[in-house]
Formats: structure tokens, C-alpha cells, sequence
């Protein structure tokens, strides 16, 4: 999958000061939160530790599970919260 994203000349700018790379920057951030979501739903969704396995096994789980989104969560939270609460 490619994802892009958008950025102004000043932005990416800034993104040289503080990173050598961007690109791959913006690749370890993504990774990361990747990887802290999949362990999340590895725990919230199954009986496993997300820390025993291996990422294949965490992949597979993650192919196979109907997972809530954030925007579904969202939505039944905004729906939940009763007018003038």
C-alpha cells in the first residue's frame, strides 16, 4: 500500500532540521504506531501477549480479526453521549 501525504515547502524545511532523512522518518513514525496498534489489538482482541509473538503470528491475527475502528468508535461514542451531558 502507498500512502501520500502533504506537506508545504516550509514544513518539509523544518523536517530537515530535526530529521537526516524525512522520508525515512516518517517511516519509523509509522511503523511504530503500527506496531503499538497491532499489539493493542493483539491484547484487546485474543488471549495472547502480544510480546510472545512473532510478527507473522501478530499479522495473521490481524488479517483475520473484525476489528472496531477508530472512526467506528467514534461514532458509537458520539452517539452514546447524551444532549447537554
Amino acid at each position: 500500500m502507498k500512502i501520500t501525504i502533504d506537506s508545504t515547502d516550509e514544513q518539509y524545511k523544518a523536517m530537515t532540521y530535526v530529521a537526516v532523512d524525512v522520508v525515512a522518518w516518517i517511516q519509523n513514525a509509522w511503523d511504530n504506531r503500527a506496531r503499538q496498534a497491532i499489539d493493542e489489538i493483539v491484547a484487546n482482541y485474543t488471549d495472547k501477549q502480544p510480546q510472545k509473538l512473532l510478527p507473522a503470528d501478530k499479522a495473521k491475527i490481524i488479517s483475520t480479526t473484525a476489528i472496531e475502528t477508530a472512526a467506528a468508535r467514534h461514532a458509537r461514542f458520539m452517539a452514546e453521549i447524551k444532549p447537554g451531558a
